[in-house]
């Protein structure tokens, strides 16, 4: 009962902190900071502020017309390290998705998303990246996104679901597909001019049609040459009936001839002399000298 008594106090508590006081000073001028203060509780908002703040710590490149890579400016970012992100953010779609994965695992907007909002200066939040859980006022989300959980922006296949859902296994490959998309959608636009520029492109397009398959081929055929062998890198053999292996003798003495301490020395049972005459060798009742 102690422990649950304890957690009501501290949603109480919490909930009465989100509810009747406001941050004296935010850390930014955003209306996304704004928007997340009025939006989160007390304790989730801090963590947004954190990420906003982490935020300022990355530069950015423009890879494609929706793609980004977000470098360290100064070699190290605490909570993730030295290494590049690459971050897909259709603004127009509303749609963002980082490699990081931290929307899918913590339900909030990383610092890498939040980079690409302030530099084209969004002024929203979209409703799908604010998670009800983690707020007071419910009603701030509409229903039909709770509901329904309604897509915004483009058509529900496998690849814009894995880039709503905030990232995941497939976030990746969701990037690379978009990407891929935009440029090729680029080179249909001047090559569909006039025949002789179509026709390069096809004659290309067969050629990439026949270099995949062939990878593809041989790809496949080396994952079934790893699956055939074991952990040792040869060809797996036919399982034999390992029997045994052989009692090895103990070492020492044996039991019945090692020494014995002293402690565990037996005296030996003294025969009883019999009061008639004193021999061990019969019982009173035959002695001779028993009297008649």
């Amino acid at each position: 009962m102690k422990i649950q008594e304890k957690i009501y106090y501290d949603e109480e508590e919490n909930e009465f902190t989100s509810d009747q006081k406001v941050p004296s000073v935010l850390f930014s001028g955003y209306p996304i900071e704004e928007q997340a203060c009025k939006f989160y509780t007390r304790k989730i908002y801090h963590k947004f502020q954190l990420e906003l703040m982490l935020s300022t710590s990355y530069k950015i490149t423009e890879v494609s017309s929706s793609t980004y890579t977000l470098m360290p400016t100064k070699g190290y970012v605490f909570g993730y390290g030295m290494r590049d992100y690459m971050v897909f953010a259709d603004v127009g779609a509303k749609i963002y998705a980082c490699e990081c994965s931290k929307m899918k695992r913590d339900g909030i907007l990383c610092c890498h998303i939040l980079k690409i909002m302030t530099q084209e200066y969004i002024e929203e939040i979209p409703a799908e990246y604010l998670l009800r859980r983690w707020s007071n006022e419910a009603g701030m989300i509409p229903t039909e996104l709770v509901q329904n959980k309604t897509n915004i922006g483009a058509e529900a296949t496998p690849e814009s679901e894995g880039v709503r859902g905030g990232g995941g296994g497939q976030t990746m490959k969701t990037i690379r597909y978009v990407d891929m998309c935009a440029e090729f959608a680029k080179i249909a636009k001047n090559a569909s001019t006039n025949e002789n520029t179509t026709g390069i492109v096809r004659k290309h397009m067969d050629d990439m049609r026949a270099e995949l398959h062939l990878f593809k081929e041989k790809n496949s055929k080396r994952q079934k040459a790893v699956a055939a062998q074991d952990g040792t890198g040869q060809p797996k053999e036919k399982s034999k009936k390992v029997k045994d292996p052989p009692a090895a003798k103990p070492k020492g003495r044996p039991v019945s001839t090692r020494r014995k301490p002293g402690c565990r020395l037996q005296e030996k049972k003294k025969k009883e002399k019999y009061g008639l005459c004193g021999s061990t060798e019969h019982t009173s009742d035959q002695c001779e000298n028993r009297l008649g």
